[in-house]
């Protein structure tokens, strides 16, 4: 891991976090009504949650942190090292929790909780792109 591989993976999420942000608009009644925009909007949600993800275990990496084991662990591994705050962590880690339901369907996407995320949980992703660049 390098620092260029690490500026990679910031672009990355920078990229799909524009993409995401793209949707904020929408409103609960397009999302039942529009299967290909629900989609969509699912599809890029888990793009920023995952590429985030993969920036923490990077950081992680590149730090000399250790190689994180979970998703998870590599979110608490920035926390404890000090890096994040306890609340940027908290809230992550529910984002790692809405990625694996995004996943692995675990049940019915709740349309509310995908614009929830659309209009206030991109911003987390905002604030650990600042902290890791």
């Amino acid at each position: 891991m390098t620092k260029r591989d690490l500026d990679s993976k910031i672009a990355q999420v920078k990229r799909y976090l524009v993409q995401a942000q793209g949707y904020s608009k929408v409103t609960l009644k397009q999302l039942e009504q529009n299967d290909e925009k629900r989609l969509a909007i699912e599809r890029a949600l888990f793009l920023v949650a995952q590429s985030g993800i993969d920036l923490a275990e990077s950081y992680c990496r590149l730090k000399g942190f250790g190689r994180p084991s979970s998703m998870h662990e590599s979110i608490d591994m920035l926390r404890e090292k000090g890096v994040i705050s306890s609340k940027l962590c908290q809230r992550l880690l529910m984002m790692v929790g809405f990625r694996n339901e995004l996943t692995h369907g675990y049940s019915k996407i709740d349309y509310s909780k995908l614009i929830e995320v659309l209009r206030s949980g991109l911003k987390d992703f905002k604030e650990l792109l600042v902290t890791l660049s």
